[in-house]
């Protein structure tokens, strides 16, 4: 009886050491492939950013430039009149 639960004991043992490795590795690509979701969003959203601030920079380089036209024809009609 001794003997017949040393076995079933290390067997189980012999499983436990097996087992734990497998479910780290498991653990440690799910880890991995969680950070790199990540990653990829921020990306995403990174360039989501820049493509949304390319058109206001554009409105205010041509407001700008509509402005500094427009003082360009006041000062010209003040000095006309």
């Amino acid at each position: 009886m001794l003997k017949k639960s040393l076995v079933i004991l290390l067997v189980v043992c012999t499983i436990c050491l097996i087992a734990t490795p497998v479910f780290a590795s498991n653990m440690m690509e799910s880890a991995g492939n969680a950070v790199g979701g990540m990653k990829n969003g921020i990306e995403n959203m990174a360039e989501g950013v820049g493509n949304a601030v390319a058109p206001m920079r554009e409105g205010i380089s041509d407001m700008a430039n509509g402005v500094k036209d427009g003082a360009s024809k006041i000062g010209e009609d003040v000095k006309d009149a």
